[in-house]
């Protein structure tokens, strides 16, 4: 057999005869040992308890068996919020079932911090386990995004009540049909010398409020 044949002869075997290399092998475990390392992920609640600040989670992602077959998430359950907060300060936001979050899975297991805050060993080898999960609100796909009305103002918003602070120092809360300030301003402006005197007297004491 000519070195030619020889050659030929070696692609006409089936892939399936062929035995992997090494390099083969050790990427093929590398990829299986990343599908299963979890990092992020968007999840929907389930169910909130605000006094302490846990969530019941469903991940939006199902994942795909060997076969094709797409598996669902299970529900991942009392997962701490991460609201915005520095020691006593804090912004809470009121959560419901059916909102988004982003799941941020820790390096090692929460346990024991969440249960008394130590510092030390977490006396437990899991890591990016779906049972260390933490959940950050905010997190909307592009089709429900934020009414955000500009890219200037600090906005805080509550079903219908708006609250903007302005770069100039300018304050606007809006409640969806009005702004608040306008018909301040106009009820500051406006002739009420012949009102009932408790209203003549209540706008004297706001008066003597914002001069304070």
């Amino acid at each position: 057999m000519s070195l030619f044949d020889f050659f030929n002869e070696q692609e006409k075997k089936p892939q399936d005869d062929v035995t992997p290399s090494f390099v083969d092998v050790f990427k093929e475990a590398m990829d299986a040992k990343a599908l299963d390392m979890r990092v992020s992920m968007p999840a929907e609640v389930i169910r909130y308890d605000h006094t302490k600040q846990l969530v019941d989670v469903k991940p939006f992602f199902k994942r795909k068996a060997n076969d094709g077959q797409l598996i669902d998430p299970p529900v991942i359950y009392n997962v701490p919020v991460a609201f915005h907060r520095a020691g006593e300060s804090f912004i809470s936001m009121p959560i419901a079932t059916g909102h988004s979050v982003l799941l941020v899975f820790a390096d090692r297991s929460m346990e024991k911090w969440l249960s008394s805050g130590a510092r030390g060993d977490p006396e437990d080898t899991r890591h990016h386990h779906i049972s260390d999960a933490i959940a950050i609100p905010g997190c909307y796909p592009f089709s429900n995004a934020a009414p955000v009305h500009n890219s200037e103002d600090v906005i805080i918003k509550n079903q219908n009540i708006e609250f903007r602070i302005k770069p100039s120092g300018k304050v606007q809360i809006l409640n969806g049909r009005f702004e608040l300030l306008k018909v301040i301003d106009e009820w500051m402006r406006a002739d009420i010398s012949g009102a009932h005197p408790w209203k003549i007297a209540i706008r004297k004491k706001f008066i003597t409020f914002l001069q304070s």
